[in-house]
């Protein structure tokens, strides 16, 4: 069984054509949020607690209404895909931390030699095995941290009398994943380790629209030269500067700070602030995810520094023109 985490991320029709995917490959996928699970045990905690102030208790109302109107479902059978090849049926739906351990309990169907299923949770580093244990038991019995590589060693917790879980340290198989930098931005490798700022930013740059990070944070990307594609893709130097400048990530030197900028843009991307969510193969990845429309063009009041620091450092044609001529003015011998 496959266990998909961070399924909170995608559209409940983003999710239906991955379990069809999924089934159609004759692949058994449970989808689960670890983090959705924490805040409404979160919430439900802060209900309990009885407070006079009538604000705190109309935003916890607030809260539980919304977290109630999320909650609502169609009927089960409205989100069951099934696969006409395999007949193997998926549930598109994010389940809550019940339905996960009853799904747990129920997918082994052979006979037992203990009482209890044991169920073993192995992945990548960094993908919520962790997380997803301390959801289900409501408490925190496994250590947890947004840095790969967290859990060390092998270890077992009961859930109840029928279930126990393993929870495994990450393994990171490098015959599935191409280049390092892929590596980083999937969160496979910690990022504050990295060496190489470049190729994991240009991935991200690949993967986000210009506009996606101008409308997030507020910065002012510089626009193509007359000769270049108008639509092309900022460059990774082109969002660093950016970025640095107007976050005020400045070096020694004066120039923005690339190696820090890049910690953050990367760190939003593998935390879903800068969101991407990947299409299966053989699906059209533009339709599978659309970005919402650019928003209303704000007035950026630039200096000349910023104006010098954000200028692409390529060779425009009146630069050219006017190096070439220069150099060919007519001198007087001595």
């Amino acid at each position: 069984m496959l266990l998909l985490n961070k399924s909170d991320f995608l559209t409940e029709k983003q999710r239906r054509i991955w379990a069809q995917y999924f089934a159609d490959a004759s692949i058994l996928v449970v989808f689960y949020s670890a983090a959705n699970e924490k805040k409404t045990r979160k919430i439900s905690e802060e209900s309990g607690v009885v407070s006079d102030d009538t604000d705190e208790e109309k935003d916890l109302s607030e809260k539980l209404e919304t977290l109630e109107l999320r909650t609502q479902t169609m009927p089960e059978s409205n989100y069951l895909v099934t696969s006409s090849k395999t007949g193997v049926v998926n549930d598109c739906r994010v389940l809550t931390k019940e339905e996960l351990v009853k799904k747990f309990k129920d997918v082994y169907t052979g006979p037992k030699e203990k009482k209890e299923t044991v169920i073993g949770l192995v992945g990548y580093p960094n993908v919520g095995k962790s997380s997803t244990i301390n959801s289900l038991i409501s408490t925190k019995k496994v250590s947890v941290s947004s840095t790969p590589g967290k859990t060390k060693h092998f270890q077992t917790i009961f859930i109840d009398d029928e279930l126990m879980l393993c929870d495994c340290p990450g393994l990171v198989m490098p015959t599935f994943v191409s280049t390092k930098a892929e590596m980083v931005i999937w969160g496979i490798l910690p990022i504050d380790q990295m060496r190489d700022h470049v190729g994991p930013t240009n991935q991200v740059v690949c993967h986000i629209p210009k506009h996606i990070f101008e409308d997030t944070y507020g910065i002012f990307l510089p626009k193509p030269q007359e000769s270049e594609d108008p639509n092309r893709k900022p460059t990774a130097e082109e969002l660093l500067d950016s970025y640095g400048f107007m976050r005020g990530f400045m070096n020694a030197r004066g120039l923005p700070d690339h190696p820090r900028a890049a910690r953050y843009i990367l760190k939003d991307f593998v935390n879903g602030k800068l969101l991407y969510c990947h299409a299966p193969p053989g699906s059209d990845q533009e339709s599978f995810h659309i970005y919402p429309e650019k928003r209303r063009q704000a007035q950026y009041n630039l200096t000349r520094q910023m104006m010098r620091i954000t200028k692409t450092s390529k060779t425009t044609p009146d630069v050219l023109d006017r190096t070439f001529f220069d150099q060919n003015i007519g001198r007087a011998h001595k």
